[in-house]
């Protein structure tokens, strides 16, 4: 059985302390499940309703702690729900990240130059143990984009940023009220 324990904080706030085995979390004046005093990590405990996490204010630029909806981020996160759906998740991720390289890359080298196609085969090869010394080898060998493989890797590392953009989702950050906005979470799927 949990011990169950009632705190009214300086602001007036009440938040119930649930002991669940060794673990406390507290529960918020709307019900929702979260652990305070832990240091983020990288996955939801079953029933937290908000998850810690670690983000940059993009105010200040310093690190901050704060709440997303557990919900919210695995829904960001999109895990696969069985091996056969896990196939289907990484075939659109792979069609994504091309759409994305190839976006990038042609606004660096010319409009057109990179195929979906030849696009696709740089996210393999950047998903290869070349890396992206492999990526830029392939990029140099597509005609159309007329690059040596130096040109080539710089032309990656530019699209790169832009890559990644398109394949974060923001999702909110909260006080642990899980009303109070205070910045966003980026959830890449890369």
């Amino acid at each position: 059985m949990a011990a169950i324990a009632i705190v009214v904080s300086s602001n007036a706030v009440v938040h119930t302390e649930v002991a669940d085995g060794e673990r406390r979390y507290q529960v918020n004046e709307r019900g929702l499940t979260y652990f305070e005093d832990v240091e983020p990590s990288n996955n939801p405990e079953p029933g937290e309703d908000l998850f810690k996490v670690g983000f940059d204010d993009e105010e200040t630029g310093e690190y901050r702690t704060g709440y997303v909806y557990s919900e919210e981020l695995e829904a960001a996160e999109r895990p696969p729900q069985s091996p056969e759906h896990a196939v289907i998740l990484m075939q659109e991720k792979k069609e994504e990240a091309s759409r994305a390289w190839q976006e990038a890359i042609n606004d660096l080298v010319g409009d057109g130059a990179l195929s979906i196609e030849q696009a696709g085969e740089i996210y393999d090869a950047t998903h290869s143990s070349e890396g992206f010394r492999g990526a830029a080898r392939t990029l140099a060998s597509f005609p159309s984009v007329d690059l040596s493989e130096e040109e080539a890797l710089t032309v990656l590392i530019k699209a790169l940023g832009p890559v990644q953009e398109a394949l974060t989702t923001w999702i909110p950050v909260y006080e642990s009220d899980g009303v109070t906005r205070i910045g966003r979470f980026p959830v890449t799927n890369f």
